[in-house]
């Protein structure tokens, strides 16, 4: 029997044979490398085949980079930029004593247990007051369809919740990790309400006390709201506003930016793709603001919104659903706007630019754009490029009474410093005993008095 097999093994064949079989293996190689390059550009006649091609692509790839690092699945949240602080403690590195009168809920991956965790921190002393770590077989179990749909983004390596806000009644509403918006009581263990009508993203604006919530969500395919002949052929996100009773979790409102921006005949800044090239994402919304006091620029209960992919600051009337202004010059990829006083704005400027690699020019910066006189200035550049602050995705900022908070999202780091003399007053960087820097997720500080008085005699 080996024998046989033997033979059968080593058997001579003809050399024109060979050369044929090469030829073939070649020419469906060719083919393959096709149907993955015609599906990724947006090609639909041959669908079912060309998907299928991408699937077997992307396994390969997969399992390769898995055959150079095994452990890459456990890694998926640590921070971009690893091993920067060696010379920092892990956690809170305090340089001035300072008293601070704010709540920091700080929103992070562990970095030793590598799960996530809720925690408010009371600046005052930096002592911890709460801490909440997610029963995640608790927002896995709901039966949804991001859940389905995103279930590979929900395992226990790359779970997270993103921008949490802690609200007076002690509940917590986040961005879970399969793009769904959840409000959830941890004293209780209970979901209060789940929303996957969209595919919600980045960040929220909460106005607790006329019981509202602004959201950013995408719609995909079938629900988008534009018309057809707008749309790209696969995935394109219609990024919308979308306004959701606090209590119910109830979509109020929603305002589709893309078809807003047609009817104000601002469509150029949308329909930048070509053939086989196509814009599925051409806004990215990272940010929503709501104007909550008198300005010189526009009325309570109008907002910002910050347009990352087109380096736009945009002010909307969400009642008349109009467009009143927008503004772009000196913004690369930016992040988190706040209204900083009843002339001015602020804005977490990325200073992001992709040419052969994404990468931040200079710094980040902060940015203050004033009505009255039209334009921007950079008060806080020096203290930025000095303290080497470069987050080349996400990012925010808190201008404060006590000092200026940042959020440097890709290297784990959060900064609170003086704003007058630009001095650091505290660095928390979440690492662990080994160095290794796990991601922070869009953390918040509390500034109004009477909440943080209010938590503060709960929990303490």
């Amino acid at each position: 029997m080996l024998k046989k097999i033997e033979n059968h093994l080593f058997k001579k064949i003809e050399v024109w044979f060979l050369y044929l079989l090469i030829i073939i293996l070649v020419l469906l190689g060719l083919l393959f490398g096709v149907l993955v390059d015609y599906h990724k550009r947006g090609g639909l006649k041959y669908y079912q085949i060309s998907s299928f091609a991408v699937t077997v692509s992307n396994s390969i790839i997969n399992g390769i980079r898995f055959l150079k690092n095994p452990k890459m699945d456990t890694q998926l949240l640590e921070a971009e930029e690893n091993f920067r602080f060696k010379n920092q403690t892990a956690g809170f590195n305090i340089y001035q004593n300072k008293e601070i009168d704010l709540l920091f809920l700080l929103n992070i991956t562990d970095p030793v247990s590598r799960r996530h965790l809720i925690k408010l921190i009371d600046l005052k002393n930096y002592k911890t007051i709460y801490e909440y770590a997610p029963d995640y077989d608790l927002f896995r179990s709901v039966d949804s369809v991001n859940n389905k749909g995103y279930a590979s983004m929900i395992t226990d390596n790359n779970t997270f919740f993103r921008s949490s806000y802690l609200t007076n009644n002690k509940n917590i509403i986040s961005i879970y990790s399969s793009a769904s918006l959840v409000k959830f009581s941890p004293e209780s263990e209970q979901i209060l309400w789940f929303k996957d009508d969209f595919f919600y993203h980045h960040n929220f604006y909460v106005n607790e006390e006329k019981r509202y919530i602004w959201a950013i969500g995408c719609l995909f395919d079938l629900n988008v709201k534009i018309e057809k002949k707008y749309r790209t052929k696969q995935s394109f996100c219609d990024d919308s506003l979308v306004k959701i009773d606090l209590d119910s979790g109830k979509t109020l409102k929603s305002i589709s930016i893309p078809q807003l921006m047609i009817d104000h005949n601002l469509h150029n800044y949308l329909f930048i793709g070509r053939v086989y090239k196509p814009s599925l994402d051409p806004l990215h919304i990272n940010d929503v603001e709501e104007i909550k006091i008198q300005t010189t620029y526009g009325k309570k209960g109008d907002l910002l919104i910050s347009i990352g992919n087109l380096n736009m600051i945009m002010h909307i009337d969400p009642e008349k659903e109009k467009i009143l202004w927008k503004f772009s010059d000196g913004l690369f990829h930016q992040h988190d706007v706040d209204v900083l006083n009843s002339e001015e704005i602020v804005i977490f400027n990325n200073n992001r630019i992709i040419t052969d690699s994404d990468k931040v020019f200079k710094n980040n910066e902060i940015n203050l754009f004033n009505f009255a006189t039209q334009k921007m200035s950079s008060p806080y550049d020096d203290v930025l490029k000095k303290y080497d602050v470069k987050t080349v995705t996400q990012g925010l900022q808190e201008i404060t009474e006590f000092g200026v908070f940042v959020e440097e999202q890709n290297s784990g780091r959060y900064l609170f410093f003086d704003n007058e003399n630009g001095d650091l007053i505290f660095e928390y960087i979440n690492k662990n005993p080994n160095n290794r820097i796990y991601k922070i997720h869009w953390s918040r500080l509390i500034k109004d008095k009477t909440k943080i008085q209010k938590l503060r005699e709960y929990y303490q």
